[in-house]
């Protein structure tokens, strides 16, 4: 339940009385307005008597009903509010009795001034009495917008509550589903290990095993020579295919070579493997530092798994991998690192994002090694036109 101050509806006795009777200097107008009427057959009677304690006693009630006024005790706070208010109703008390003593005295001119006065001082009441209820009304106001402003700052607060609980929990979700899938392919990287070496690497031993059993079968050394050179040949092939085995297992060394030779082998690899031609452009004055030997690393393997989609799925006749610097707008001396890998094959629809549910393992894992780098990661591609990898990395120091 929601609990609302109470400052924002509370009100002082002051304003309670002004609420209760918002015409109080008007009321008392009235009353006054009477006294003038008896004061107008006065002036016309000249003075007389009679006139004189008809308007003596108007005043009287008039004054009676003004301390009655004063003297409850809800106005009293009414008075506190301002000094102008009392003053003004004293003031008045003091010219009435001023304009009784003057119809006494029969002084008609000083009666008119005094009875002006009188008027004057009520019609400054009503003043001071607008004003204050437009300081009320002006506080309600301040009131309702500041309870609003509150009540907007608690709707946007639980909105950020609730985004930044989504947000934790979907990351929680993706970092399970991420992790699992690591397992998963952690398991098939090495049944496809197994495979390759007891598709290949066994076999050829065991056949080697049984021509090298067939050696002391052979009487004729010609024979025995031919078959140890196809057995030497066959270890050849079998020592180049752990090569190649252990060259996707291993990092390459990117403290003897650098960067753009490791790339260059890569890319020599990848035409042996694929047949599509890939061709490399690097720039001459390439600017790679501070890149650490394990940033050199995630880099590697982003264009490693950028070619593998390539020769899985592009369906390519041809590939460029380019390598250059670029500075960040309006900084010339924060250099970048940029990597596009394109090729002309079908491309696809959507560019495939982190969250998207079309994103795969190899996917993810680019975008999780440009986050360790702190750069940027983008796809630009088109239907039967081919698609593009654009890597861009900081080379200043916002590196993490």
């Amino acid at each position: 339940m929601l609990l609302i101050p109470s400052w924002l509806w509370a009100l002082s006795p002051a304003e309670e009385a002004v609420i209760d009777d918002p015409v109080t200097a008007y009321a008392i107008l009235e009353k006054w307005i009477d006294a003038e009427a008896e004061l107008a057959v006065w002036y016309n009677t000249d003075g007389s008597a009679e006139a004189s304690d008809a308007v003596l006693a108007t005043l009287d009630d008039f004054g009676a009903v003004l301390n009655h006024f004063a003297g409850e005790a809800r106005y009293q706070a009414y008075f506190m509010t301002s000094f102008s208010h009392e003053s003004i109703v004293n003031n008045i008390l003091d010219l009435c009795e001023s304009l009784a003593a003057a119809v006494r005295l029969g002084q008609s001119g000083n009666a008119r001034e005094q009875a002006l006065a009188v008027r004057g001082a009520i019609v400054a009441w009503q003043r001071y009495d607008e004003e204050l209820l437009n300081r009320i009304q002006l506080g309600y106001f301040y009131h309702l917008i500041g309870f609003s402003a509150f009540i907007m700052i608690m709707v946007f607060v639980l909105w950020r509550m609730s985004r930044v609980l989504w947000h934790s929990r979907e990351k929680e979700r993706q970092s399970a589903a991420f992790s699992r899938e690591i397992v998963l392919a952690q398991e098939r990287e090495r049944s496809r290990i197994s495979r390759e070496l007891h598709d290949t690497i066994v076999q050829d031993l065991r056949y080697q095993g049984l021509r090298l059993a067939g050696i002391s079968r052979k009487s004729d050394a010609e024979d025995t020579q031919k078959i140890c050179r196809e057995i030497i040949a066959d270890q050849k092939n079998i020592i180049a295919r752990l090569k190649d085995l252990c060259y996707g297992l291993l990092p390459p060394d990117l403290h003897q070579l650098g960067l753009p030779d490791v790339l260059r082998r890569l890319v020599t690899e990848f035409n042996k493997q694929t047949g599509i031609e890939c061709r490399v452009s690097v720039q001459e004055d390439l600017i790679i530092q501070p890149l650490t030997e394990e940033m050199q690393l995630q880099c590697f393997r982003l264009v490693q798994e950028s070619l593998t989609n390539i020769g899985k799925h592009a369906h390519a006749s041809e590939a460029v991998l380019v390598l250059r610097n670029a500075f960040l707008a309006g900084h010339d001396d924060k250099p970048t690192l940029l990597i596009y890998v394109s090729d002309d094959g079908r491309g696809f629809e959507k560019a495939p994002s982190p969250l998207g549910s079309e994103s795969g393992l190899g996917i993810r894992g680019m975008y999780e090694r440009i986050a360790i780098l702190g750069g940027s990661l983008s796809f630009i591609t088109a239907p039967g036109e081919g698609a593009m990898v654009r890597i861009e990395i900081p080379l200043s120091g916002s590196i993490p």
